[in-house]
């Protein structure tokens, strides 16, 4: 009697270790939303978005991001399409010291499925160390 217990228990146990690793083996999309910050010619910081871009990605059911605290200094994005919000806010943080003009790249959970035959907007926006924004910026693009 004792030992079929265990049978059922042992079995029951690797039914589910089963369950879970079959569960993260189906891939998630996501977004990569790329932020390039770049002096402006004029030193304006309002203008220090230089390009914004995002493409679809997918990521095992582990490894979806979640949601972040607001960076200060960072970059906050959001994605849209047909004026809803696709996605959270969004940050990464930028170095408060040296040059902060590089490439970003944050992994953004969708909220909902986005529809590829459709833009997308995503709004981008830098924050000053005390929580001000510096720069924004709305892109539309086309997700492949």
């Amino acid at each position: 009697m004792r030992s079929s217990i265990i049978l059922v228990i042992i079995f029951l146990l690797a039914a589910i270790s089963a369950a879970f690793l079959i569960a993260d083996k189906k891939d998630t999309e996501v977004m990569i939303v790329n932020v390039t910050l770049a002096r402006p010619p004029d030193d304006d910081t309002e203008k220090i978005i230089s390009t914004v871009g995002a493409d679809a990605s997918y990521v095992k059911r582990m490894e979806i991001p979640g949601d972040t605290p607001l960076f200060t200094p960072g970059i906050t994005v959001m994605v849209l399409q047909d004026q809803k919000e696709k996605t959270g806010w969004n940050s990464i943080a930028i170095p408060q010291s040296g040059s902060i003009y590089r490439k970003y790249s944050l992994t953004v959970r969708l909220l909902d499925p986005i529809d590829k035959s459709k833009p997308i907007k995503i709004l981008a926006r830098v924050v000053s160390p005390t929580g001000t924004e510096m720069s924004v910026k709305m892109t539309e693009v086309m997700v492949s």
